[in-house]
């Protein structure tokens, strides 16, 4: 079954505790059990969980403090872990340069904020069929 997304491993990187509910929401909805989630208020803190999870998709804010959506793009392309999962930007961030250079450093999808809850599952579809 390609499109089963119950074992499904998800990282959701946000500051925003609202953001990461609504994505967690709607990636349960899709199918995902609850217990192959986590969270991470921010770039630094997404690394860390990296030690100990290793996640199919990282859903990735680009404008958080601490460490942001760029940053940690770069330190997870630094340790060549980027091959091991689909990084998808969640945002609001419309600069093309800097758009760019998320695809350029591995990210594979876009989802604008605010989004539709069933593109959430859509996307992981994808994700999980090219990879």
């Amino acid at each position: 079954m390609e499109n089963d997304l119950t074992h499904v491993q998800v990282l959701i990187v946000d500051d925003s505790k609202i953001v990461r509910k609504a994505i967690r929401k709607a990636v349960v909805q899709s199918g995902v059990d609850d217990s192959g989630i986590r969270e991470a208020e921010h770039g630094e803190d997404a690394l860390d969980r990296l030690d100990e999870f290793l996640p199919d998709i990282v859903f990735l804010d680009v404008n958080m403090p601490v460490m942001n959506g760029e940053e940690f793009m770069v330190g997870i392309d630094a340790d060549r872990r980027i091959e091991q999962f689909a990084v998808v930007i969640v945002s609001t961030e419309m600069n093309a340069k800097r758009l760019l250079r998320l695809a350029q450093l591995g990210a594979r999808a876009r989802l604008h904020k605010p989004f539709a809850p069933e593109r959430i599952r859509e996307v992981m579809i994808e994700m999980i069929q090219a990879a």
